[in-house]
């Protein structure tokens, strides 16, 4: 048998306050257990002879419910604003019409009845008034009137209560409005089913004084829902060890008083466990071409990503068993990592959440509080898989290279043990305190540089690379995708403002400098902002122009001054890379009077120091190859600065390009401007390869240099964009002195 609560439930709406309305209207709802309290029956006027066990064995729950109206003025509860559950008893329990009409079964019924009790009855020894002669049938007589009586009574009583049940549920089905004067109150019976019964069902009250205020109530039949709790448990799909965790906590909830403060806490957990899509999945597409047509209708270019993202896909298609892979875009601010994450979700027909874990140092952060903790909460992993309502959805890790330092070793350990599919399939939330399988999630994430990313994560992960935008790929970009949708934001047809592919190149080249196009965006949006302001004041625009260009943006803000421009001595142009991308940036050396010191400016690393010192001194081992005098480094100072000094510069690149700057300001020689270079020397001179070279060359693009130095081991690494820069010219250099040959004026 179910069990249910108190008898009483008494919930309070305080009807919500408007501009008109001074004060709350208060409408007191009890309602009242009858199966618990069936003695209160009578004030609702029931019958003498309903069983309330009875109804419940049938599949009737009564209940009854009285509205108070406490305020002074006359309440309309409307069919739409007060809605009861209709039942059909006839449906519900049709047992209670089997002696609403006579049938052969009711006669037999009765004849038997009449012949047992006339038989007993003739069996006992009762003096009767008619003598011995009359005797045996007398008391037949006797013995079958009580017998017809009996069942005639009982006949009689079970249809008084039969049509009074149906009365009842006439009434309730009926849609009807009950007016409700001040100060009164009205009762009603209220007919149930199981379902309804044991989920709890909806009251809606709407009030109809002078201004119009609504509240909605929800009716729970038990002070704490137990019985749905359960039924919910029982239901779930959850594993057998959580099912009795969370057992014993609903347990727990029964035997506790509400007046217990640990009461609330522990509902909420319960409804947290209950809530997660335990062993509920997505349906994941099987058609790897519909992947690739969606991956190429959102995302202009990125070929060698989009083809890296299939092969996996491709493997998860073919075995969906296995363990998915995780993926991590690498790449510049405003490359697109984030939207092509979201594509991967939605060409796969799954969920995406995104989590951001950029400046995260707290181990509650990934893994949840304690709930020995006041207002503890779950980690944003299982918040996540509770707002996807599936266990394999997609999750964006955005910016995991930013984690925050300070105490994050714990948070970073968490992130590990999420990311290892040797761990994740029983991960233990410290809030939920019962584990969850997430070795079904396709987790991606996301990065501007791989340095900053601990060791022991990378080798989890896939790493895809994705570099900077050539010039032509933003004016497509920029044509086919940022174009129309900064029109749909000011609604201006496509047809009514056009704007040509030389005017995006002028804009592209010089308004912005940067790897990404999130700049590009904004002064797209800022055109046509200012296109539909002008439209707005009657003036005609059909086409963008240079000269509006201009007057919209101001005059043009070119990053090209950056580099050396002409040819110079104790000046070349040096390649390098950071979290925004490459960018290319001039070293300047000057030689001063002084004793020998080495003068280091513009922020730069531990790297460029060493690479400084290595370069000094294969000048000086070679001094009279060079052509530099012995006493040189004895009677001047070295001052190495590179410009920008906002940015901090490190890395192992910069050797090369010191050593060039420096050999051409001892040897008065100028270095060609047009050359630009990216790669480390050792004490011999060789030429060592270095990292990024795509985004380095795409930089040296942008800034209009036509020819590139680079170790000769990168030059298979260029074999994968050389379609990107067909017109520039490259030296792939295994040695110093093929440096100097190339960018030293002779």
């Amino acid at each position: 048998m179910v069990t249910i609560g108190r008898i009483w439930l008494v919930v309070c709406a305080a009807l919500s306050t408007s501009m008109y309305a001074q004060e709350q209207l208060p409408i007191m709802v009890m309602v009242k257990d009858f199966l618990h309290s069936p003695g209160m029956l009578e004030e609702f006027g029931v019958p003498p002879g309903l069983n309330v066990r009875d109804m419940v064995e049938l599949g009737i729950y009564p209940l009854g419910i009285i509205v108070k109206n406490n305020t002074d003025q006359t309440l309309i509860l409307s069919k739409e604003s007060f809605a009861l559950p209709p039942v059909n008893v006839e449906l519900v329990a049709p047992q209670l019409h089997r002696h609403t009409m006579l049938s052969p079964s009711l006669a037999f019924d009765s004849f038997m009845t009449a012949a047992t009790t006339g038989w007993i009855i003739g069996q006992l020894d009762v003096p009767l008034l008619l003598g011995n002669r009359w005797g045996q049938w007398s008391r037949l007589a006797i013995g079958g009137g009580v017998g017809l009586l009996y069942y005639a009574r009982g006949y009689g009583r079970n249809t008084h209560i039969t049509r009074w049940l149906q009365k009842v549920s006439d009434a309730q089905s009926r849609e009807m409005s009950r007016v409700l004067l001040p100060h009164s109150q009205m009762s009603m019976f209220v007919l149930l089913n199981r379902a309804t019964y044991l989920g709890s069902f909806p009251l809606v009250l709407r009030t109809f004084p002078e201004n119009e205020l609504y509240t909605m109530m929800r009716i729970s039949l038990t002070e704490y829902d137990i019985d749905r709790l359960c039924m919910e448990l029982h239901n779930s799909k959850m594993p057998d060890v959580v099912k009795r965790e969370l057992g014993k906590e609903i347990d727990r909830l029964r035997d506790m008083s509400s007046a217990s403060p640990e009461a609330p806490t522990i509902r909420t957990y319960i409804d947290w466990v209950l809530s997660l899509p335990w062993s509920v999945y997505a349906q994941e597409t099987t058609s790897l071409p519909n992947v690739r047509d969606f991956l190429n209708k959102e995302h202009y270019g990125l070929e060698q990503v989009k083809e890296r993202i299939l092969d996996i896909l491709a493997m998860r298609m073919r075995n969906q068993e296995a363990p998915p892979p995780i993926i991590c875009l690498v790449g510049p601010p405003g490359t697109g990592k984030t939207s092509l994450a979201r594509s991967i979700a939605t060409s796969l027909g799954r969920p995406f959440e995104r989590i951001s874990v950029g400046g995260v140092d707290d181990e509650a952060t990934i893994r949840g509080h304690r709930r020995t903790y006041i207002g503890a909460i779950p980690g944003r992993f299982i918040s996540a898989i509770k707002k996807a309502e599936v266990a394999n959805p997609v999750i964006l890790i955005d910016e995991i290279d930013k984690m925050g330092s300070r105490n994050s070793d714990a948070a970073r350990a968490a992130l590990l043990e999420m990311l290892d599919h040797e761990q994740n399939s029983t991960f233990e939330d410290h809030y939920l305190g019962v584990p969850f399988d997430f070795s079904q999630v396709l987790f991606i994430t996301t990065a501007n540089t791989i340095q900053s990313i601990p060791e022991a994560l990378v080798d989890r992960m896939e790493i895809i690379q994705l570099s900077s935008y050539t010039v032509q790929e933003k004016v497509e970009i920029a044509r086919t995708y940022l174009w129309p949708r900064a029109l749909h934001k000011v609604a201006i047809e496509p047809i009514e403002l056009i704007i040509d592919d030389d005017i995006i190149h002028l804009l592209v080249t010089r308004y912005t400098h940067e790897a990404g196009i999130r700049e590009l965006d904004r002064l797209i949006t800022t055109i046509c902002m200012k296109a539909a302001r002008a439209l707005l004041d009657k003036q005609v625009i059909t086409q963008i122009t240079q000269d509006m260009l201009v007057d919209y943006l101001g005059p043009w803000r070119t990053g090209y001054d950056e580099v050396q421009k002409t040819d110079a001595i104790g000046v070349v142009n040096g390649l390098s890379t950071d979290a925004s991308g490459g960018f290319a940036a001039p070293v300047q050396i000057t030689l001063m009077p002084g004793t020998g010191k080495l003068i280091l400016t513009g922020k730069l690393g531990k790297m460029i120091e060493e690479s400084a010192n290595i370069a000094i001194s294969y000048a000086r081992a070679h001094a009279q190859q060079l052509h530099i005098s012995d006493t040189l480094y004895n009677e001047v100072d070295v001052h190495i600065h590179m410009p920008v000094a906002g940015i901090h510069k490190d890395g192992p690149s910069a050797g090369i390009t010191i050593a060039a700057a420096l050999i051409s300001a001892c040897t008065k020689r100028e270095a060609r401007c047009c050359y630009a270079m990216t790669g480390e020397i050792d004490l011999p001179g060789h030429v060592l390869p270095i990292g990024g070279l795509k985004d380095k060359v795409l930089a040296a693009a942008r800034h209009g240099i036509t020819h590139i130095i680079a170790p000769r081991a990168n030059k298979i690494d260029f074999e994968a964009f050389k379609d990107l820069v067909p017109d520039m010219t490259f030296v792939w250099a295994e040695s110093i002195d093929q440096v100097l040959d190339a960018v030293l004026v002779k």
